[in-house]
C-alpha cells in the first residue's frame, strides 16, 4: 500500500505528453530489460546493467524506476516467483510516463510483456540501444528550456 501511494505521488503527471513538463526530475520512467538468467552471475550482470542506465537517466533529469533493483535476488522468498514479481512490475509500469528498454530485451519474455503493456497503455517507448532515442533522452531538458 505504501509503495502504491508513494508511486502515485511520484507520477502525478501521468498521461502528460512527454514534451509538456520542462522541470527536471518530474518524469518517472520505467527501465525494462532482462532480469532472469541461466545462473546467478548473469542475473547480477543484468541487474547492474539496468542500474547503470538508471544512473544515467537520473543524471539526464528523469526519475527511473528500476524493477531489477526493486526485487533484487528476492525470487523464491516466501514462495514468490517470477510471475508474482512481473505482475507487480507491470502495475508499476502502468504508473510511469514512459519506458526505456535496455539491450537484451529481444531475448527476455518478461521484457517483451512489458513492451506490449506499454504499447497498450500508449506510453512512449525509448530503446537505449538506438542512438536517436538515447540522444532524445539525454537532451530532453536542454531542448525544452
Amino acid at each position: 500500500m505504501m509503495l502504491q501511494r508513494t508511486l502515485n505521488l511520484l507520477v502525478k503527471n501521468i498521461g502528460e505528453n512527454m514534451d509538456e513538463s520542462k522541470e527536471k526530475w518530474t518524469k518517472v520512467c520505467y527501465v525494462a530489460g532482462p532480469y532472469r538468467a541461466a545462473n546467478i552471475h548473469l542475473q547480477i550482470k543484468h541487474i547492474r546493467a539496468a542500474e547503470e542506465i538508471g544512473k544515467e537517466l537520473w543524471f539526464y533529469g528523469f526519475v527511473p524506476i528500476i524493477p531489477h533493483k526493486n526485487a533484487e535476488l528476492m525470487e523464491g522468498a516466501y514462495g514468490l516467483g517470477h510471475k508474482e514479481f512481473l505482475k507487480g512490475d507491470l502495475a508499476i509500469l502502468d504508473l510511469c510516463s514512459f519506458v526505456v528498454v535496455i539491450p537484451g530485451w529481444q531475448y527476455s519474455e518478461g521484457t517483451l510483456e512489458e513492451i506490449k503493456r506499454a504499447q497498450n497503455n500508449g506510453q512512449p517507448i525509448f530503446y537505449w540501444e538506438k542512438f536517436l532515442d538515447r540522444e532524445h533522452l539525454r537532451n530532453f531538458y536542454k531542448e525544452n528550456k
